[in-house]
């Protein structure tokens, strides 16, 4: 899955390029095609995309990918790369999101 460039990090949140992420996260976790027989669809693993050297946010992007495969009906198994506060800060969405 590609990742975009912010030049200008502020323009991650404009909600074009949000729902372009979403879609395109979608559209890679989505399965194709599930044989009859498969009752399981396996995890994605996946981490801090478009983060790094393309200044995505990681909490924006860890949110987009976990709306995803929510979505595609597949488990998200998401490596933070040891950042504490990452890891925390999802996990409280998470919570919320999954009371709602």
């Amino acid at each position: 899955m590609d990742a975009i460039y912010f030049r200008h990090p502020s323009t991650q949140y404009d909600m074009k390029c949000i729902n372009r992420e979403l879609i395109k996260a979608y559209t890679c976790f989505h399965p194709r095609k599930v044989a009859a027989t498969q009752e399981i669809l396996f995890g994605i693993a996946t981490g801090n995309w478009g983060c790094g050297a393309f200044n995505g946010d990681k909490q924006l992007k860890a949110i987009i990918q976990l709306m995803a495969a929510s979505e595609a009906q597949r488990p998200l198994i998401y490596a933070a790369f040891g950042d504490k506060s990452l890891v925390s800060s999802f996990f409280t969405v998470y919570d919320y999101l999954e009371k709602q």
